[in-house]
């Protein structure tokens, strides 16, 4: 019988802003949204593409929000850096996407070639489909996700380290993609607009669309509020925005990341919002 070799990743974070990293974490788990992308190749033995981290600065300290990627398979994976991880996904404003309560924590969201569907992939290996929502001319609304304070968001680590079963008889060629996949690494940094602290009566909402370099459909298109404990008039007009491109290496178009900070109160600590339309 043949038996997995294990190899050991650690990747550090030197060139980040000194003094804002969290400390090595204690036990290198792959839940942590800089080493999923790893994961997919080291388990599955499916290429990334290069990785895409994005880092937030708010309330006077550095959070990790995710790591994006373009697939090979021309899918755009987007692994999001939250602390808490079983969230509640919505396809509207009160329509849950999905009731199971035993779906498993979410692992990372696809938008698939085309742009007009996605799917989230569950630790469970469960996938759940959803829409997306034209916004303009060739930009799509692919997802937003809201958490009631940038805490809910993963710290920023200095260094992570996590060890991988591989098979023996691919182990060279999975190794030789993750090292690429680190070494081509991307850091993009986002922030709001404006005062950077998200108060008590306010939530912190990061909003992705896929377009063009033309930034005006992501820019005017109006907020996809999610799901509020309490009542909220935001308009976007009046709501302070900061609009972010994300260029992926193999992607024509670029990912635009709206950061803002609404007023209300989330229903969870943690939503995942689609605006499901047609074409």
């Amino acid at each position: 019988m043949e038996h997995d070799n294990i190899i050991v990743l650690t990747i550090e974070f030197e060139s980040l802003p000194s003094g804002k990293q969290a400390a090595e974490p204690e036990s290198g788990s792959p839940c942590v949204s800089l080493l999923r992308p790893f994961t997919r190749i080291a388990q599955l033995g499916k290429p990334t593409g290069t990785i895409n981290y994005v880092f937030f600065q708010g309330n006077s300290s550095y959070y990790t929000a995710g790591s994006l990627a373009y697939s090979p398979e021309s899918c755009l994976l987007f692994f999001p850096g939250l602390t808490i991880r079983s969230v509640k996904w919505f396809k509207g404003k009160h329509e849950m996407l999905h009731k199971e309560a035993s779906l498993g924590a979410i692992d990372h969201l696809t938008l698939e070639p085309g742009y007009k569907r996605g799917h989230i992939t569950t630790s469970t290996g469960k996938k759940i489909k959803h829409k997306t929502k034209l916004t303009g001319p060739d930009t799509v609304f692919w997802f937003a996700m809201s958490t009631r304070s940038p805490r809910l968001l993963e710290p920023l680590y200095s260094k992570v380290k996590f060890s991988f079963p591989c098979p023996p008889s691919d182990s060279k060629r999975r190794v030789e993609d993750i090292m690429k996949a680190k070494e081509t690494a991307v850091f993009h940094l986002i922030s709001l607009a404006g005062n950077d602290k998200v108060g008590d009566d306010e939530f912190l909402h990061l909003e992705f669309f896929v377009g063009p370099d033309d930034e005006s459909s992501a820019k005017d298109f109006p907020m996809v509020q999610p799901l509020l404990a309490t009542a909220s008039d935001n308009e976007m007009q009046q709501l302070p925005i900061r609009l972010h491109p994300v260029g992926l290496q193999g992607l024509n178009d670029k990912v635009w990341i709206r950061v803002s900070k609404p007023r209300g109160k989330l229903a969870d600590d943690v939503i995942i919002t689609f605006a499901e339309g047609t074409y």
